[in-house]
């Protein structure tokens, strides 16, 4: 035996500890801190008594003295809900446990929240008809949210494969129309120069088409070193195009850039789509201007320099509240059917994916400005002093 005797296992409890494990007082308000809230329903009496905490979860004072009356019930309860859990109530028959969901809207701020609740008769008559119920409750709003969250973008996914297919069957059909004018222009004039920019655009969008097309057993393209200075300047059309023409579009590159990993045809469609963002906060017209330099700031702590790509625009900007939900799925300030609210969301999943990052600042009446930084692919560059290498030149 240990110089100290007895095992753990020996000793008997104290009076005390046993009084508390036997207090459903106690056991009550432990549960709550967890999350999860007792109840025990007097059928005939019509009224069930309820753990601490209650009342904060369901925003009801009136539930902290510890018992609910079927009129506080029928209050709290969404009213979409009440004839169903009535109806699952009466069903129940013997000690057979039921497990339900239903939504409860909080008195006190006009929220609605997810309820499970699980229940159990203790109690029943010889027909087995309950005569008390006990269970206990929890909640399970962002469960639901997420679900929700979940299966909107499972019917998007769907319906984006729809539209994916019709859109390669129209960009096919641009392509071998263009292809005919610039063979019958010769390349030469405005009609083959307007054909062969047909030609790149469409290429674009068959690229994107080929990317969104779900294959099996298909694995994802290798990234490979591309000129994000010269990416941006030849997607000048395509930014004028989505910026309209009431907005000027100014294009400015660093000399000496190192190349970065990156899909192209995405970085070119990011572009476009926080182009249209910056159209959008200027419907009086204005600018956008488009930095590509290399980023000391962002590469700090990596050794190796860093590409950021700023999109600007001297729009009405946001609050803090705004730019920090920007970036969410969904999420958009537009009136209905003036966006998606994808254009940030997917920039930031384009940057993480190619082990980069997005940074946004932005004020009420000060604009916007959205940067991308990518890993340089070399170590052939020389930043100047400051955040940015100096441009080389402005194009209008």
């Amino acid at each position: 035996m240990p110089r100290h005797g007895r095992s753990l296992g020996s000793r008997k409890p104290s009076p005390a500890v046993v009084a508390g494990l036997s207090d459903p007082g106690i056991l009550s308000g432990a549960l709550a801190k967890g999350g999860f809230h007792l109840w025990d329903y007097d059928v005939r009496r019509r009224i069930c008594a309820v753990g601490p905490g209650l009342a904060d979860l369901f925003g009801e004072g009136r539930l902290a003295k510890g018992v609910m009356t079927i009129p506080v019930w029928n209050r709290l309860v969404h009213p979409g809900d009440r004839a169903r859990i009535r109806a699952q109530r009466r069903a129940m028959r013997g000690e057979r446990p039921v497990c339900f969901q239903y939504r409860i809207v909080r008195p006190l701020d006009g929220g609605v929240r997810w309820i499970e609740s699980f229940a159990v008769a203790s109690v029943c008559d010889a027909t087995g008809r309950p005569l008390r119920i006990v269970g206990a409750l929890w909640d399970v709003t962002d469960r639901e949210s997420q679900r929700k969250r979940d299966n909107h973008l499972r019917r998007m996914g769907l319906l984006a494969a729809g539209i994916v297919h019709d859109f390669g069957n129209v960009v096919q059909a641009v392509s071998s129309n263009a292809e005919l004018v610039a063979v019958s222009a010769r390349g030469q004039g405005t009609v083959g120069r307007a054909a062969a920019r047909i030609l790149r655009s469409a290429a674009r969008g068959a690229a994107i088409v080929d990317r969104l097309r779900p294959l099996p057993g298909r694995r994802p393209d290798p990234l490979r070193a591309i000129d994000a200075g010269e990416a941006v300047r030849e997607s000048r059309d395509l930014i004028e195009l989505a910026a309209g023409p009431r907005i000027r579009v100014a294009i400015d590159v660093a000399s000496d850039l190192p190349m970065v990993a990156a899909d192209r045809t995405e970085l070119e469609t990011v572009l476009v789509n926080l182009a249209a963002n910056a159209r959008d906060a200027m419907p009086g017209g204005g600018s956008i201007r488009l930095l590509v330099a290399v980023s000391r700031r962002a590469a700090r702590g990596h050794g190796a320099p860093w590409l950021s790509i700023t999109v600007s625009d001297d729009g009405c900007g946001m609050d803090d509240a705004t730019r920090r939900r920007a970036g969410e799925p969904f999420f958009t300030t537009k009136s209905a059917g003036r966006g998606s609210g994808l254009g940030l969301s997917l920039a930031e999943a384009f940057a993480r994916r190619h082990g980069g990052r997005l940074a946004m600042e932005s004020a009420p009446g000060r604009g916007t400005a959205v940067t991308i930084s990518l890993p340089a692919q070399c170590t052939a560059c020389t930043p100047a002093a400051g955040d940015h290498v100096a441009p080389s030149r402005l194009r209008d």
